[in-house]
Formats: C-alpha cells, sequence, structure tokens
C-alpha cells in the first residue's frame, strides 16, 4: 500500500482566471448540480451527491487565479460497502493553477486521500471522473456534473 496522496495534473486551454472562476463559482456546472458559490477565504463549500452522500469544505488558502485550498469539515459517503464514511474529514484538497503557453496547468492534489483509505479506489474513480469533467466544460463549455435521477 501506498500512502501518496491522490494527484492530478490537467493542461487546459483556458486563462488562469477562468480555470479559477469555473473551480469556485461553477461547481455545478462540472462537479454536482447541488453545490453552492465558495470563492472568498473562510467560505464554506457544500457540495451534495443525491440525498445523503455530502462534503462540507472551508477556504482556508485563496491567492485569486493561482492557489486554492479547501479543508474538509464534515463528510459523509453513503456507500453501503464502506464502514467509514467520513474518511474525508481533516483531509485538503489543493489546486494550484498556472499560466502556460497554451493555456493553464493545473496541479490538483487531495492531500490525505490515500490507498490506505477505505474509499480510496471510489474515491479516485470519482476524482477522475469529475476533473475530466472540469476540463471538458472549461474547453467546451459542457461538463458532466452529478445530476440526480
Amino acid at each position: 500500500m501506498s500512502n501518496t496522496n491522490y494527484f492530478k495534473e490537467l493542461q487546459i486551454a483556458v486563462s488562469p482566471n477562468v480555470v479559477f472562476k469555473v473551480i469556485t463559482t461553477e461547481i455545478d456546472k462540472w462537479w454536482t448540480v447541488h453545490s453552492n458559490v465558495a470563492n472568498k477565504l473562510n467560505d464554506r463549500l457544500t457540495v451534495r451527491f443525491g440525498e445523503t452522500t455530502v462534503k462540507e469544505m472551508l477556504i482556508t488558502e485563496l491567492e485569486e487565479n493561482q492557489n486554492l485550498t479547501w479543508k474538509v469539515t464534515k463528510a459523509f459517503i453513503d456507500i453501503k460497502e464502506l464502514s467509514k464514511k467520513d474518511e474525508w474529514v481533516n483531509t485538503e484538497i489543493k489546486w494550484t493553477i498556472k499560466a502556460t503557453d497554451k493555456g493553464s496547468q493545473i496541479n490538483f492534489v487531495h492531500i490525505g486521500l490515500t490507498s490506505e483509505f477505505e474509499c480510496y479506489n471510489a474515491c479516485k474513480g470519482g476524482w477522475n471522473f469529475f476533473l475530466n469533467s472540469l476540463k471538458q466544460y472549461l474547453e467546451t463549455g459542457k461538463g458532466n456534473p452529478y445530476i440526480p435521477e
């Protein structure tokens, strides 16, 4: 088992200010339709997936168009196979955005989300899906956010 944090790098063909705006104010377009806007230091972000799965985060670091950190303060992942449904609590989700010749580079790391987590495979799959949704939304205007049935 590895204790390496989940990490993904994305190359996006849009400017850092557009990336930052979408990550902070258009979460409903790429992650889940049940979310709020959180674009200032100490703002609280809540995302929901259905009736019971919820994550609440506090913005603890924010440098506009460059860095953003969400500290998970509450989490309930309603997957019946999981015995520990609140593993995300006290993890941190860090976004680093850098300008490139072709747009932006996003370095995304979920600090604390490691293979030791019971939810690791499901959470890794979820992040892979939703980060690809973010890239698609940024480049085409159409993402694949979670929409309840």
